[in-house]
């Protein structure tokens, strides 16, 4: 047996034991650090990519309406859904809608649109629940193509409806915009002047060119060109511009961030960049500008937006400090026979 002092070394006392050691608070500190890091690198793209799967599923939505539409237009002499028809005695600027088209019984049911300067233009926000009856009789009127997965506002405003009441006889707003150039004469979008005329009312003014029509899918000139429907929101991003300020919210579809999913006569459907359009708008060929500028801003009053309940969708119409943008596809110029896009 050797001595410990034999070979000139010292052997500590304890050696061979073990002792129990914790974290520093240095130690703990950089692991919290760590940590933080990790999530406000994952957080963010866990979300954009959430984002990013429902803006897919709002593309496949946009693109099954518009088969729909397409299927609709060919079982009605190829006319685009138009359910409006004015009928004697109705009051001036009422419009009501029909069971020339609506094959359920809210058809049966006047539904009167009469928003000044408007009139049956707010339609456009409510088309496919009416649209439902034919396209996905199996649903029951509910079917979710009619709402974005990112549209929590109208699909909230839908649960409330169907728990009031029976669904037949109401209507409602979706995700998804219908071009009211689709149901006015293309006179009315005509001309080069900048401000919308309001629709006027057939009974007043027989025979005016800014009345109602039942357009054709023969009246597009340009199929892979003209919007028929599009997104209200671009549910991708959650940043938009706004006079003074960049909003934490989704664009809507005629903001400059904006890049929303369109639905055209040809059955295609693609993402349209508005910066784009902003830019076509200034083109040095002033015919080529012209053709691509709506005819006006987007801008319904909130008394309007009230009317449908939409007065708090974050919609941007001028107030709350919100945008007035074009009204890219909602008033084409030219109409059914104009152009939204240059290719």
């Amino acid at each position: 047996m050797l001595d410990r002092t034999c070979v000139g070394l010292e052997v500590p006392a304890n050696f061979g034991s073990r002792r129990a050691r914790g974290f520093t608070l240095i130690e703990l500190l950089v692991v919290i650090a760590i940590i933080a890091v990790l999530v406000s690198i994952l957080v963010p793209a866990l979300g954009a990519a959430r984002r990013q799967a429902r803006a897919t599923a709002s593309y496949v939505n946009v693109r099954n309406l518009m088969l729909g539409l397409i299927g609709y237009s060919s079982d009605f002499k190829e006319q685009y859904m138009n359910p409006f028809q004015v009928r004697r005695p109705l009051p001036p600027n009422v419009f009501q809608y029909t069971q020339f088209t609506i094959p359920r019984t809210v058809a049966q049911l006047p539904f009167n649109f009469n928003d000044g300067g408007f009139q049956t233009e707010m339609f456009a926000a409510h088309w496919a629940s009416v649209a439902m009856s034919w396209m996905d009789e199996k649903s029951n009127l509910q079917s979710p193509v009619q709402f974005s997965p990112g549209d929590d506002v109208v699909r909230a405003r839908f649960d409330r409806y169907r728990g009031v009441g029976n669904l037949e006889t109401f209507i409602w707003d979706g995700s998804y915009f219908y071009s009211p150039t689709c149901w006015f004469k293309a006179e009315r979008y005509g001309g080069t002047g900048n401000a919308l005329p309001p629709p006027v009312d057939p009974l007043a003014n027989a025979g005016s060119p800014n009345t109602l029509r039942y357009n054709r899918t023969s009246d597009v000139l340009n199929p892979t060109l003209k919007a028929i429907l599009w997104e209200r929101f671009d549910f991708k991003r959650n940043h938009r511009q706004a006079p003074n300020v960049r909003a934490r919210l989704a664009p809507q579809w005629n903001n400059p961030d904006a890049e929303p999913g369109v639905g055209f006569a040809d059955g295609s459907v693609r993402e349209v960049r508005i910066r784009d359009l902003d830019a076509a708008r200034l083109d040095p060929n002033p015919e080529m500008a012209q053709s691509i500028t709506p005819v006006g801003l987007w801008a319904p009053p909130a008394s309007v937006l009230a009317r449908y309940d939409m007065h708090r969708d974050n919609l941007e119409n001028g107030t709350n400090n919100t945008g007035v943008w074009p009204a890219y596809f909602w008033a084409t110029r030219n109409g059914i026979r104009g152009r939204d896009v240059i290719r």
